[in-house]
C-alpha cells in the first residue's frame, strides 16, 4: 500500500479484509475454450504462460501434486469460466522464506470476475478448498494504516533468523 517512497497510497475504501500471508508460489488458474466450444482449465505462475518445471522450482509437479490432493479445483473453475482464480502454493517442497511444516498445500486466496471486481475467499464459494486465515475486517483506510504499522511492530519484534543447513551432495 506504499509508493517507492514509503508514502501510504491505498485507495479510500468501505472495507477491507486482512488475511494471514502464505509465503509460496502463487499459481493463476483460469479457463479457455477449445475445439468444439468446450472449455479447458490452465494454470499460470507470475510473469510465465503456463506453469512449468524450471531451474527454480519444480511448479508443474508440484501443482499435479495439489491437483491430486484437490481435484474438485479444475471443476470449481469451469464452474465459473468467466473469472480467474489465485491459489498460493507453499510448503517444504517449495521452499520460500517461511518454513512450513507440510510437504505441499494450497490455499484459495480470491477470484477476479471479467468486469476486474476482486472477491475474497469467503464461503461464498462452495469450494471446499482451504483458505488463509480471516486476521482482521477493516472498515477504512485509516484504519488499515494504523492496523498495518502495529502489525509490522508486532511481527518484526518477532522475527528469527533460521539458517537452513544443505546437506552437501559429497
Amino acid at each position: 500500500p506504499f509508493d517507492r517512497l514509503g508514502r501510504w497510497t491505498f485507495p479510500p475504501t468501505d472495507k477491507v479484509f486482512v488475511y494471514d500471508k502464505i509465503d509460496g508460489t502463487n499459481v493463476l488458474g483460469f479457463t479457455y475454450r477449445g475445439p468444439r466450444n468446450k472449455y479447458y482449465t490452465s494454470y499460470k505462475t507470475r510473469l510465465m504462460p503456463f506453469v512449468g518445471d524450471r531451474r527454480n522450482g519444480k511448479f508443474f509437479s508440484l501443482w499435479n501434486l495439489i491437483l491430486k490432493k484437490y481435484p474438485q479445483i479444475p471443476r470449481f473453475i469451469i464452474s465459473r469460466y468467466s473469472d480467474t482464480f489465485s491459489f498460493e502454493m507453499f510448503g517444504f517442497f517449495n521452499p520460500h522464506l517461511i518454513r512450513y511444516n507440510v510437504d505441499i498445500d494450497t490455499a484459495f486466496l480470491f477470484s477476479i470476475d471479467k468486469g476486474a471486481n476482486l472477491y475474497p475467499p469467503i464461503n461464498e464459494y462452495d469450494c471446499n478448498l482451504p483458505t488463509p486465515k480471516l486476521e482482521r475486517k477493516i472498515k477504512s483506510s485509516s484504519d488499515l494504516l494504523s492496523y498495518y504499522r502495529e502489525t509490522q511492530e508486532e511481527k518484526q519484534a518477532n522475527l528469527k533468523q533460521e539458517t537452513l543447513k544443505l546437506r552437501s551432495g559429497k
